[in-house]
């Protein structure tokens, strides 16, 4: 793990700058009369001031910080993170994270609490910026210090998921035959009194002359199918990925087995300097990676590694074969596998 990164910088609260003003005119002041006992005064209002900063500076950097959160988070969404700090004396201070849904909270340190932090941007989060602030013993000069504290896990970042139309609306048609490319599908049984002409498997009936029905109630688990997310324009990140997580999820909760096509990139990481940059990955670092989903974090975890780059998956996904949903800036269609 790296280690965390600080700055210190050192304010002077309304009290402090009150002793401020009594130190300069009053040396001034004592200089020009020569009057010794307000020359100690002065002097002594400035060591006031110095001791306080050195004792604050002294007791923060004395603190350590370790910050840990949810492996998976949705873009503009709260989510919690635990904040322990230790140190080796009690401290009143100010406690804030970059991003919090709060600024500024008070707390007694060393402790352990439960902060509110929104994600802001898809992506990997592998560190947080926490401010600490604070102005104990005199309460004359204040001093904040702002570290980057790595994640113990990063926090994968992913849009939230939209509402799709599929293309075949999987509760009602032949969901099993687009996974697994079958000619008769999955759950067929003989025709009972009151079961509907839409559910007539036709080909079945032509095929063996016995009036055949799909078996809705049967579940498709373990069908597999081809999912493919392509992003070929930085405009349209958040719409694509939306369709897909709302898609895949879905896709998910009818028990498909999910094998996701996307282009990624190994360097994700969206620390806050890398975010206040927007920095792209280079063609070196894009990779194709095609691996199966079991659940909404590992939904969340490929999309928010997504890159944006042409892809000749959805071009190429003609021909006779399996079935596969492409996702794009175009909208979700059923391709022909080759």
């Amino acid at each position: 793990m790296s280690q965390a990164r600080n700055r210190y910088r050192l304010a002077l609260t309304p009290s402090g700058a009150g002793v401020l003003t009594l130190f300069f005119p009053g040396l001034l002041v004592a200089v020009a009369s020569a009057q010794q006992a307000l020359v100690a005064l002065s002097l002594g209002a400035a060591i006031v001031l110095g001791a306080n900063a050195l004792w604050v500076l002294l007791s923060l950097r004395s603190l350590s910080v370790e910050i840990g959160g949810p492996v998976t988070a949705t873009t503009g969404a709260s989510v919690p993170l635990t904040v322990v700090v230790a140190g080796p004396r009690r401290l009143e201070c100010g406690l804030g994270l970059e991003g919090g849904v709060r600024t500024w909270l008070p707390a007694q340190l060393p402790g352990q609490g439960e902060v509110r932090w929104r994600a802001e941007r898809r992506g990997v989060l592998d560190r947080v910026t926490v401010r600490i602030q604070s102005s104990v013993p005199l309460g004359l000069t204040a001093v904040v210090r702002r570290l980057e504290v790595p994640l113990g896990l990063p926090i994968h970042i992913a849009p939230p998921a939209q509402v799709v139309s599929l293309p075949i609306e999987l509760a009602g048609e032949d969901r099993a035959d687009l996974a697994a490319g079958r000619s008769d599908p999955v759950g067929l049984r003989p025709y009972q009194a009151g079961d509907g002409g839409r559910d007539i498997h036709w080909p079945t009936v032509a095929r063996t002359a016995t009036m055949m029905v799909k078996d809705r109630g049967q579940a498709v688990a373990g069908a597999e199918l081809t999912v493919m997310v392509v992003v070929n324009r930085p405009d349209d990140v958040e719409q694509v990925l939306g369709w897909a997580r709302g898609a895949l999820e879905r896709l998910l909760q009818a028990g498909y087995d999910i094998k996701l096509t996307t282009l990624e990139t190994d360097d994700v990481s969206r620390s806050p300097r890398r975010w206040a940059r927007r920095q792209a990955p280079t063609a070196g670092e894009l990779r194709m990676v095609s691996a199966g989903v079991r659940g909404r974090d590992d939904v969340i975890k490929r999309l928010a590694r997504v890159a944006v780059g042409s892809s000749a998956v959805g071009s190429s996904a003609v021909g006779g074969g399996r079935l596969g949903l492409v996702i794009d800036h175009e909208g979700l269609r059923w391709v022909s596998l080759a």
